[in-house]
């Protein structure tokens, strides 16, 4: 079987039908950033506001995994894949374990090609062919059981693309909670996957694929930060960050005082990442836990450092929102295991108030190795 890259590469693509359009790198950083924000709004809903995850649950998040040596080859959207492809994973390949298990059930085979682990996240690479169309996006059933961490919750942010007739690529990221302040330096956990759901309408493929897999970490250096800056109520923690071959991995907290949680529905944390030299990071959101709708412990992945920094800037940027009066909206659904169409009613809030806080930088000396 081929290497899920050569795959990517032997889409082949009329150019003709695209126009190649030149831009300049701040229009690069525009889109780039129009477009991850667009690919996290997709997801955010009233409990993004103010429900912390469960450890105890499962969280699945849909965020955008680019395959560049894919994308490069359209030449109108070639420029924005090209940082993307500079970015988060731009050293997955170089730095994965390759797996290449194959598992067949009710006509799809599923392979497990590559997987890293970075001591907190686990990232898989699957090739899928299957006996019959499966939509044009698509989704997994999954659930990961890590042994030792049976109870741990997760977040899973997957992508897959379609790249031939009944066959797709993707790439899927599994945040282990128990992990984020206590990384390990190996992990044995077993792969379940139950269904492929197609995305367009709701249909699914049931099925059994099951893989065992034993990684160890990828090396890296870790600096522990335990730095804070409040304002207004509101502080923001960054515990710590892990320097690895591929990516960033930063923890982080937040916790407001009585009168901001009294006072609204719910709190929004990210973190800008640039260095000294004026670099600006991209990072991928994991999941958050914590005993209260606004104190929580977070976590991101960060793009590899550029070798000549020496420094990293992170500023926690907070947006308080309040939520007005529920609205019971009706909205088509499909069910996935009949294929009947009916009417349901789903949960809907208008926001009556937005606050943006800015807190002041937090720096971290990248020298400063501390493991």
């Amino acid at each position: 079987m081929k290497d899920i890259y050569e795959m990517i590469n032997d889409i082949e693509i009329d150019e003709s039908e695209f126009i190649e359009m030149e831009v300049d790198e701040v229009e690069v950083k525009r889109v780039k950033n129009s477009l991850r924000k667009n690919i996290k709004k997709s997801n955010k809903s009233r409990g993004k506001w103010i429900a912390a995850a469960s450890i105890a649950s499962t969280v699945i998040i849909t965020l955008g995994i680019s395959f560049p040596t894919y994308a490069k080859q359209i030449p109108i959207i070639g420029n924005i894949f090209e940082v993307l492809e500079d970015s988060i994973y731009k050293n997955y390949k170089e730095n994965a374990n390759e797996i290449n298990v194959t598992k067949e059930s009710n006509g799809v085979s599923i392979t497990v090609n590559d997987a890293i682990f970075d001591g907190t996240n686990i990232t898989l690479t699957y090739t899928i062919e299957s006996d019959k169309d499966l939509g044009e996006t698509i989704r997994l059933w999954d659930r990961v059981k890590i042994k030792e961490y049976e109870h741990s919750g997760s977040t899973t942010s997957p992508n897959f693309i379609k790249v031939a007739d009944n066959t797709y690529v993707g790439q899927e990221n599994i945040n282990i909670f128990d992990l984020v302040q206590n990384p390990r330096e190996n992990i044995e956990f077993t792969l379940d996957i139950n269904g492929i759901v197609n995305n367009d309408d709701m249909s699914e493929i049931k099925g059994k694929w099951k893989f065992d897999i034993s990684l160890e970490a990828t090396k890296g250096e870790t600096i522990v930060v335990n730095k804070s800056v409040e304002k207004e109520g509101v502080t923001a923690t960054i515990d710590r960050l892990t320097l690895n071959p591929m990516s960033i991995f930063l923890a982080f907290s937040q916790s407001v005082s009585k009168e901001v949680s009294d006072k609204y529905d719910g709190i929004m944390m990210e973190l800008e990442v640039k260095d000294e030299l004026g670099n600006i990071y991209l990072s991928d959101e994991h999941g958050s836990t914590g005993d209260t709708e606004f104190n929580l412990s977070s976590s991101i992945t960060i793009e590899k450092v550029r070798e000549e920094a020496s420094q990293l800037i992170i500023t926690p940027k907070v947006i308080l929102k309040n939520l007005g009066e529920v609205r019971y909206v009706e909205q088509e659904a499909k069910d996935g295991k009949t294929g009947e169409t009916h009417i349901g009613v789903t949960e809907a809030y208008d926001c009556i108030e937005v606050k943006e806080i800015i807190l002041d930088d937090i720096i971290v000396d990248l020298n400063k190795k501390a493991q």
